[in-house]
């Protein structure tokens, strides 16, 4: 009974135990917005309360309120006048047609996600 069985989870932190001679990598990186100190995932410069100072961020921003302009323009017209001919929908409705080919108005707008009416006049 004094015999103390190895378990998996002890051979694999073994396995994993760092080389002499490297250096050793930071599990953890702080904010670097001045005051805030947060700990941060996956070694990322903001916690999560900073990430719009990202400039991907920023940039999703910027697409996703171009859109919701869009959108709101959008709910004064009907039928094919609702869809700006040079706006991000359009731009996304062309590129499902080539990468898909040929889609009923139905099956479009619901991978637009847009009314199916808005397509078919």
């Amino acid at each position: 009974m004094g015999r103390i069985k190895k378990t998996r989870a002890l051979t694999l932190d073994h396995r994993r135990a760092r080389r002499p001679g490297r250096h050793p990598v930071q599990a953890r990186e702080h904010c670097h917005v001045a005051g805030c100190g947060h700990a941060t995932t996956e070694r990322k410069p903001y916690c999560i309360g900073h990430l719009d100072r990202l400039p991907y961020v920023r940039d999703l921003q910027a697409q996703l309120a171009e859109r919701e302009a869009e959108e709101v323009a959008a709910t004064t017209r009907k039928g094919w006048k609702a869809v700006d001919t040079f706006g991000s929908r359009a731009k996304e409705i062309v590129d499902q047609l080539a990468v898909k080919g040929a889609q009923t108005p139905k099956r479009l707008a619901i991978t637009v996600e847009m009314r199916p009416s808005s397509l078919e006049s």
